[in-house]
């Protein structure tokens, strides 16, 4: 926990380096700060001390991903390490393990100074390519060669590149097509709600089902002897209605004795998109992978339909 006053991190770290505590953000003298402070789990602090640099993440695993691949690494490659020139980029994908990424990437052209790596979380992975060349126009060239393969072999399992979010890139998306979508989150933790309010705008793209609306949901998905399909239509369904929407996105956690389930509905006026899937793991790790089904179903359908 990097937020002042929580936790026994800061005052470790302060000990260590012999910097100040301090009771306001960032809570530490001699820190700088990088991402938003004012979200608790999306910034990271930095310490310079006289032979080493102290980087402290925080502990949620996609935001720390995000933050090693936008701020921490660039900030490392810029310092000087050879007379050779290098450049790097980030593709970001959704909608397909990384163990079928790697595969369809296993044959990609590679000499000594270009590298390929990974990084996964909640069903999402980044492709962080590198290359190394004898000037900057030399390196720019095989940087942009090696991500136009990538994106080839990859398809519309790209969603972004650099510092792209998936939730901002779907909000986008419903924007720029004067699409409306009402969202409803049952028992998932609400992870696509918490980075869409942040993104809200009046008479923006995006409804929130409201809590009693949720709690109303959550009672008929678990109370129903239909099928939990059928039922999750016609829940889907219902809000579209009731919120006057094109769409509405429903996901919901299921827990039963068998395991964990999650269910996402995509509801528009004629049809339906669905998907179900079985987990296992850490809530935190469920909760992100229930976020990322819900918004590659809404990416999915929107490709298929003309909304590219």
């Amino acid at each position: 926990d990097l937020r002042p006053g929580h936790g026994v991190l800061l005052p470790a770290v302060a000990k260590l380096l012999g910097y100040r505590l301090v009771t306001e953000n960032p809570g530490i003298t001699g820190a700088a700060v990088l991402g938003m402070p004012g979200e608790s789990d999306k910034y990271a602090l930095m310490f310079r001390g006289q032979s080493c640099l102290v980087v402290l993440l925080p502990k949620n695993r996609m935001e720390l991903a995000f933050l090693l691949e936008t701020e921490i690494l660039p900030f490392l490659r810029k310092e000087p390490s050879s007379n050779k020139v290098a450049r790097w980029g980030i593709l970001r994908s959704a909608g397909a393990l990384r163990t079928i990424i790697e595969d369809r990437l296993r044959d990609l052209t590679l000499n000594a100074r270009q590298r390929v790596h990974y990084a996964s979380y909640g069903e999402r992975t980044d492709i962080r390519i590198w290359v190394e060349a004898e000037t900057v126009a030399q390196a720019e060239i095989e940087l942009q060669r090696l991500m136009r393969n990538v994106r080839d072999r990859l398809g519309s399992q790209v969603y972004g590149n650099g510092s792209d979010r998936l939730e901002t890139v779907m909000y986008d998306h419903l924007t720029r097509h004067g699409l409306t979508l009402v969202l409803a989150e049952v028992s998932t933790g609400g992870a696509i709600n918490r980075e869409w309010r942040e993104l809200a705008v009046s008479n923006g793209p995006v409804r929130f089902a409201d809590s009693k609306d949720i709690d109303a949901a959550m009672q008929r998905l678990r109370e129903s002897e239909d099928p939990i399909t059928a039922t999750c239509r016609r829940v889907a369904t219902d809000l579209r209605d009731k919120y006057g929407t094109d769409l509405c996105l429903l996901v919901y956690n299921s827990v039963n004795p068998g395991g964990i389930q999650i269910f996402v509905c995509l509801a528009n006026d004629i049809s339906f998109a669905e998907e179900q899937a079985s987990y296992g793991g850490h809530p935190q790790h469920i909760a992100e992978s229930a976020a990322t089904r819900g918004l590659t179903t809404l990416r999915r359908w929107l490709l298929a339909n003309g909304f590219d």
